[in-house]
C-alpha cells in the first residue's frame, strides 16, 4: 500500500501540465494528406501525422481536429495496429516529459481531459501507470485508471516507503 501510495501522488504531482507558453506557441501540423471541412470544422490528418506545439508533440497515424469557429474544442489522435498515438508535454516546473501512449488518444480542450485508450500507459522518467484506459482531468487534477492495472515506481520512491520498486493494482 505504501508504493501504490508513492506512485498514486507522484503521478498525480506529475500532471500533464503544459508550460504556460506552449498556449501561446503556433501549432505545425504535419501529415501526408488532409482532409478539412469548413462547413463543420473537423479537419483530418492522415498518415505519419506529427504535431507540435511549444513542448507538446504528438505522433499519430490519424488526427481528427473538431473546430468551433477558430477554437480547438477536441482532438482525436489515433495509432494503427502495432503502433499506438503518442502524445508527449513537458510539465511546468519538470525537468523530464510526460509520456502518454494509446490506440486512441483524445484531448478535450474545452473540460481539459486527456483520455488514453487500449493499451494505454503514461510515464515521466521511469514511474509509468498503464491499463485499459485513463483519463486525466487536468483542471480537476485526478487521474482514472480503468482495467487491469499496473503502477510503477523508480527505486528511489520505493527506498524512501521501506518496499520494493513495484506495485500492482487490479
Amino acid at each position: 500500500a505504501p508504493v501504490l501510495v508513492a506512485a498514486v501522488l507522484n503521478f498525480a504531482s506529475v500532471g500533464v501540465w503544459a508550460l504556460e507558453s506552449d498556449q501561446d506557441q503556433q501549432v505545425v501540423v504535419e501529415a501526408d494528406e488532409v482532409v478539412m471541412d469548413f462547413n463543420t470544422g473537423e479537419r483530418i490528418y492522415r498518415g505519419n501525422v506529427s504535431v507540435e506545439q511549444g513542448t507538446i508533440r504528438i505522433l499519430a497515424d490519424e488526427l481528427q481536429l473538431f473546430y468551433d469557429e477558430e477554437r480547438l474544442e477536441r482532438a482525436i489522435a489515433k495509432g494503427k495496429k502495432g503502433k499506438p498515438a503518442v502524445f508527449r508535454q513537458r510539465p511546468e516546473g519538470k525537468t523530464t516529459d510526460v509520456v502518454g501512449i494509446g490506440q486512441k488518444i483524445e484531448l478535450d480542450e474545452v473540460r481539459n481531459i486527456v483520455t488514453f485508450t487500449h493499451e494505454a500507459n503514461v510515464r515521466q522518467g521511469q514511474d509509468s501507470i498503464e491499463g485499459d484506459s485513463i483519463v486525466y482531468d487536468m483542471a480537476r487534477d485526478t487521474m482514472k485508471v480503468r482495467g487491469t492495472t499496473r503502477t510503477t515506481v523508480t527505486p528511489e520512491a520505493a527506498a524512501s516507503t521501506g518496499t520494493s520498486g513495484r506495485s500492482r493494482m487490479v
